[in-house]
């Protein structure tokens, strides 16, 4: 298996519904690395993140911490500085105990059943 570097992963974001949902994608030569979906919902000021997905194969070398940075600047722009975590343990590869953990680690709350 090939490794892969930070450095030969491309971002990228877009917006949808009048620009309430965020998505940014990871690409390494046009390949899928990895994904992260949110929603702004001003009436609660805040943004809901509800998918954070690393391809398997790019794993640990830090690109769901860079999607996540994306996500940040984007909620920023909207002058908003909470963003919920919703993800469900069903998607997630990884057991969900390092999973929180890493959110912690990425400055999350964790909020009874939500970060």
């Amino acid at each position: 298996m090939q490794k892969h570097n930070l450095e030969d992963i491309s971002f990228t974001h877009h917006t949808y519904k009048g620009g309430l949902e965020f998505i940014g994608y990871a690409e390494y030569n046009g390949e899928n690395a990895g994904i992260i979906k949110a929603e702004h919902l001003p009436r609660l000021s805040s943004v809901t993140m509800y998918k954070l997905v690393t391809v398997p194969e790019y794993r640990r070398i830090g690109i769901a911490t860079s999607l996540i940075e994306e996500l940040v600047a984007w909620t920023e722009s909207l002058n908003t500085t909470k963003i919920i975590c919703v993800l469900q343990s069903v998607l997630l590869q990884d057991s969900t105990t390092n999973f929180e953990k890493y959110l912690v680690k990425r400055g999350f709350k964790l909020e009874g059943m939500l970060f």
